[in-house]
């Protein structure tokens, strides 16, 4: 099969889960929009056929698209000898090269009962699904037929009543086909153990379970070493841990990286750091940081397209927040960071795009270059007195509305706030222009920000803008 296409990436909440082969292994849940590779039923959806570089529809992956044109066709869709079950061939004017098929699924919810939900996909090629036009999944790649990916919706994308989920398949050449569906995750069986002695962790949960991969929910009481966590490292299918009455000073740098089933972690009091990439491309929906940890390692939770709420446990130590640690967590709206935190570093939260409230903390001296950088939702900021340095491209990109520079400005880098198209109105401190990367004055700060439509300076002599 020719599978050198380049579609475009659009904006990714999550990529590739943990693929798992031998669908009927799986024992679903209720199903609310059942998976055709379970239940061996067809589903309903309105559907175009059409060829591959058709652009989308505009609002085709919303609720209040009229589809009405399109036609209803049971599902899922493939091509002859692809999926095991399916209901309607794919077939473009008697093709299925080089085309595409556009689905749209409504199902009902009684209520929103779960703390989370579970999606199944499977496809070839090119894939993309919305639930209620917000973007879950995405990959520019394919499955064998007996393969799928799986995962976690938070509850806070559904709702009681109506809901839709609708995807668009793109194919190259050979085999094309789509099957995805909505289920309850069941009820979770979890795997208590208590330590004895640090290091015992393995040897505890072998009497549970015949082997670590057998494990998916672990509760941990005890102290933990280095050995424990490597243990915890082999339970390739963990998708959530309880380390609440835990002891542990750290995890470990890559420790739950690329787990994209790990949708849930409780971590101890007494944790001091959180390593490099600890939770990187993880499917976490929250996180509570203990008021114990002082140091969140770079690209900690970076990709966790799924985060919609990080909490600093009241009394937080943390101060050192490092580069990217929240970098594309894409469902982040709002973060109030703690007062021990004096510097921001850099890309920390580079791309949040739904990111639209922020708390400094009241000490904060510095924000690193990109911080915030595309932000589009990101209206407002409150800077705190303490504010001195601001680097490179801080909020380039983003939804600002307004900008008022606290009057300890010292330096400012460049094009701090290029390309905020919503910016109408900015205040400069009373304060002499900032010393910046070439010398002084305000550098491309201002760069490409056309709705400009007053500058305040409280200075008696006007600072110095180039290149804007």
């Amino acid at each position: 099969m020719d599978k050198h296409l380049n579609f475009p990436v659009k904006c990714i909440l999550v990529a590739l889960a943990l693929v798992v082969g031998g669908m009927m292994s799986v024992k679903a849940a209720t199903a609310y929009a059942p998976f055709g590779q379970f239940s061996h039923q067809p589903w309903q959806a309105k559907c175009l056929f059409t060829y591959d570089s058709y652009n989308d529809p505009e609002g085709c992956f919303t609720e209040g698209f009229d589809d009405s044109s399109w036609d209803l066709i049971n599902g899922p869709v493939s091509t002859q000898g692809a999926l095991a079950y399916f209901a309607t061939e794919w077939n473009y004017n008697g093709y299925s090269d080089y085309s595409k098929v556009y689905l749209r699924r409504h199902f009902n919810l009684d209520r929103v009962d779960q703390d989370y939900y579970v999606l199944y996909v499977t496809h070839d090629d090119n894939c993309w699904i919305y639930l209620n036009g917000v973007l879950v999944y995405n990959l520019n790649s394919w499955f064998s037929p007996k393969d799928y990916t799986t995962i976690f919706i938070p509850r806070e994308l559904l709702h009681a009543g109506d809901n839709l989920l609708a995807a668009v398949v793109a194919n190259g050449t050979g085999n094309a086909f789509c099957d995805f569906g909505l289920y309850a995750p069941g009820a979770i069986d979890w795997i208590s153990v208590e330590l004895a002695a640090p290091g015992t962790l393995g040897q505890e949960v072998l009497y549970k379970a015949d082997v670590l991969s057998d494990v998916t929910y672990l509760k941990v009481k005890g102290t933990m070493n280095d050995e424990d966590w490597v243990t915890v490292k082999n339970m390739a299918n963990l998708k959530g841990i309880d380390l609440s009455e835990a002891k542990a000073t750290h995890v470990p740098n890559d420790q739950f990286s690329d787990r994209t089933m790990l949708h849930m972690a409780l971590l101890p009091s007494g944790l001091t750091t959180i390593g490099n990439n600890a939770f990187y491309h993880t499917s976490l929906t929250s996180v509570v940081i203990p008021a114990t940890v002082t140091t969140i390692g770079e690209a900690a939770f970076q990709e966790c397209g799924m985060l919609g709420s990080v909490e600093f446990a009241a009394g937080s130590r943390l101060t050192d927040l490092r580069p990217r640690a929240f970098c594309y967590c894409t469902r982040l709206q709002a973060v109030s960071l703690p007062p021990s935190l004096t510097v921001l570093s850099d890309v920390v939260f580079y791309g949040c795009t739904l990111l639209s409230s922020v708390t400094l903390p009241s000490a904060l001296s510095t924000i690193g270059s990109s911080c915030f950088a595309r932000t589009p939702s990101l209206h407002s900021i409150d800077f705190p007195a303490s504010l001195s340095c601001i680097y490179d491209e801080a909020f380039a990109s983003s939804g600002l509305e307004s900008v008022v520079l606290p009057q300890n400005i010292t330096y400012i880098g460049d094009a701090v706030f290029y390309d905020n198209p919503n910016l109408k109105r900015v205040e400069l401190p009373i304060t002499s222009a900032p010393q910046t990367a070439n010398g002084w004055g305000y550098r491309s700060t201002f760069y490409n920000c056309r709705a400009i439509e007053e500058v305040v300076s409280l200075s008696a002599t006007p600072p110095a803008i180039y290149w804007d």
